[in-house]
């Protein structure tokens, strides 16, 4: 066997699934970093909100006039309306980032499968390789022997 390489029948597979695994990866990544801008973009949208409190608040103390004080309170409420959309939309971010997660996990565990078989029929033919290159090392010292043992015996006679 000395000479062959190891050949695993399943290399095309093995590629392919790590392929898979990284689009994954990708997968999550960007996953992961939206659900970080919708975090960002409601944080924002709450401290809009606690700033126009605060204004209602100071405009109320002041006496403020009646519709200013409406129209403050018109900009809270529409800013608690995108608040609660931006809840929804960091809901679903996070449902696609543990839906992501989980696919990267599956294509991870059938990759690693792959490599771990991999792994263990390249070790079998290795071992395997290793006996036949033995084997044949053996016949040949013992056909040198068996040669050299007739050559003495035929120069003793």
């Amino acid at each position: 066997m000395t000479g062959h390489r190891f050949a695993f029948p399943l290399e095309k597979v093995l590629r392919l699934r790590r392929e898979l695994e990284e689009a994954k990866a990708r997968a999550l990544a960007e996953a992961r970093a939206d659900e970080t801008g919708f975090q960002e973009a409601r944080q924002a949208l709450v401290q809009q909100r606690d700033v126009g409190r605060a204004r209602l608040a100071a405009v109320h103390q002041q006496g403020g006039a009646v519709g200013h004080i409406q129209n403050l309170e018109y900009v809270l409420e529409r800013v608690a309306d995108q608040i609660r959309d931006a809840d929804e939309a960091c809901r679903r971010a996070e449902e696609t980032v543990t839906s992501s997660l989980e696919d990267f996990r599956a294509a991870f565990v059938d990759r690693k499968s792959l490599d771990q078989l991999r792994t263990r029929r390249k070790a079998e033919w290795h071992a395997h390789s290793t006996r036949n290159e033995q084997k044949a090392m053996d016949e040949v010292a013992t056909t040198r022997h068996v040669r050299g043992s007739g050559a003495s015996t035929a120069q003793e006679r």
